[in-house]
């Protein structure tokens, strides 16, 4: 089944600029080293959540095709 234009348009502009901001946002933060443990494990984690989020993005992108 056809996926409907505005769903996709979403797909399409989520990994495009939500979340390589995010991601920049995230690794910002990191690199700042102001976190204590706890934070930079939160942080950590936010980042292999928005880059496992591009990659499934991508996935449903090409089955979409």
């Amino acid at each position: 089944m056809p996926t409907p234009y505005r769903e996709r348009e979403a797909w399409e502009r989520e990994p495009r600029e939500e979340l390589p901001a995010q991601l920049a946002g995230y690794q910002g933060e990191l690199a700042a080293g102001r976190a204590d443990k706890a934070g930079r494990e939160f942080l950590e984690w936010h980042v292999r959540r928005v880059r496992l989020r591009m990659a499934e993005l991508e996935i449903r992108l090409k089955a979409t095709q």
